[in-house]
């Protein structure tokens, strides 16, 4: 009895043991928030500090291991906290970056800034006072995944105006607008507020007193909800979208997903949990559904596209029908115009449609009716439709073109 006893005592031991270990290896979830509002050179934001705060208490009461909450901090001090965060990231872990503040983008790499950045100055000065999200080298997004995490998320609500003034008789940096598109790693899931060249809201009118731009007050509940990250940003994407187009505003959310399956910030997430309802923006504001918010979007248009885009991607609206009408009307409109068109005889030479009319290209149209062929512009701003078998660049090669032609009406 008491070699048996030894052995349970030994064997309570190793499992305990094997417990430790495995609990020392665990998976962790460890974030990183920013949030600058009072930039010392660059126009002061009103809702950075309070959405970084959103973003933290909400991975805390998802239990996250650790989550660091830094506000208007310089570039120093940008570097010190994301030098921390890194630090803190282990193989396997869960790591997320949340940054609301200035960013801008160069047309190929987007920056973040600390409150300490000019002005103004060179695109080669602000790139190097600025953070790259991701550069394939130092970018935080590349230094996350150099340390093994497991999942890499960042949240990005920088899409906002470029901050910058060019330099006396230079022309401006970056971006006039927003941030570029993003490669992110295997195992990444990056969202920003804004999609590639928009501006994102801190505010939708001079009446809306929530603390929190409309990213944010959109995006946090849904993952209050738990849902998972795809869940969330499309819920997110058709608020957002719904709430800007009601104020003649243009914001859709954008996200790159490099994640096999799905991704989840809570312990487990629930497709089918509710969502909270967006609080009311203030009296009178009136928030309208996605599929009214896109038909105040294209109801002046001329363009039978729009129209038809609108019924495919809202079959169920009550708009439906009268997209359809529009589209069907706005066909028969263009109908005689295709009609009108005849074919210049292929003895004659076809002069050259001046590059402004053609948008710098030549066509080579066929008749599919007659078999014909021949060298024509499509004019800027028309629904003309015209069967492209071929197309030069009109860099004085009307030539070529014509050539072209008469060989396709040769072969016809």
């Amino acid at each position: 009895m008491r070699f048996l006893s030894v052995i349970g005592v030994i064997a309570a031991g190793f499992g305990l043991a094997l417990q430790m270990t495995a609990a020392a290896h665990a998976e962790r979830r460890v974030a990183l928030i920013i949030g600058n509002d009072r930039y010392e050179h660059l126009a002061p934001l009103q809702k950075a500090v309070a959405d970084a705060s959103a973003y933290a208490e909400v991975l805390k009461a998802k239990g996250f291991d650790q989550v660091i909450l830094k506000t208007d901090l310089s570039r120093s001090g940008m570097d010190e906290a994301i030098a921390t965060f890194i630090d803190q990231i282990q193989a396997g872990d869960t790591a997320v970056f949340a940054y609301s503040g200035h960013g801008w983008s160069d047309g190929t790499q987007n920056y973040i800034v600390g409150t300490d950045a000019p002005v103004s100055g060179s695109q080669e000065l602000l790139a190097r006072i600025s953070i790259p999200l991701k550069d394939g080298a130092h970018g935080i997004i590349d230094e996350m995944d150099r340390q093994g995490a497991a999942l890499k998320v960042a949240i990005i609500d920088a899409c906002r105006d470029n901050p910058f003034t060019p330099p006396p008789g230079k022309k401006g940096v970056g971006l006039s607008r927003g941030l570029v598109r993003i490669e992110p790693p295997h195992g990444t899931f990056v969202v920003f507020s804004a999609g590639a060249g928009e501006s994102a809201l801190d505010r939708l009118s001079d009446a809306d007193d929530d603390p929190n731009s409309v990213f944010t007050r959109v995006f946090v509940p849904s993952i209050r909800a738990d849902l998972t990250l795809q869940d969330a940003i499309k819920t997110t994407q058709a608020k957002v979208v719904a709430l800007s187009s009601a104020y003649r505003e243009d914001q859709e959310p954008a996200y790159y997903d490099e994640v096999i399956g799905s991704a989840c910030l809570s312990v487990k997430c629930d497709a089918s949990a509710p969502v909270a309802a967006i609080p009311p923006i203030a009296s009178g504001l009136v928030v309208l559904p996605p599929d009214e918010a896109a038909w105040l979007r294209i109801a002046k248009s001329t363009d039978p596209v729009d129209f038809e885009s609108f019924g495919r991607f809202f079959p169920n609206s009550a708009r439906k029908a009268q997209a359809d009408a529009k589209a069907k009307s706005l066909r028969a409109k263009s109908a005689p115009k295709v009609a009108a068109l005849e074919p210049p005889p292929l003895s004659k030479p076809v002069p050259a449609p001046s590059p402004s009319a053609t948008n710098g290209w030549w066509y080579i149209n066929i008749d599919m009716k007659t078999k014909k062929c021949w060298v024509g512009g499509k004019p800027n701003g028309t629904t003309v439709q015209m069967v492209g078998v071929d197309m030069y660049k009109s860099q004085a090669d009307a030539a070529k073109a014509e050539r072209a032609a008469k060989g396709c009406a040769a072969r016809s």
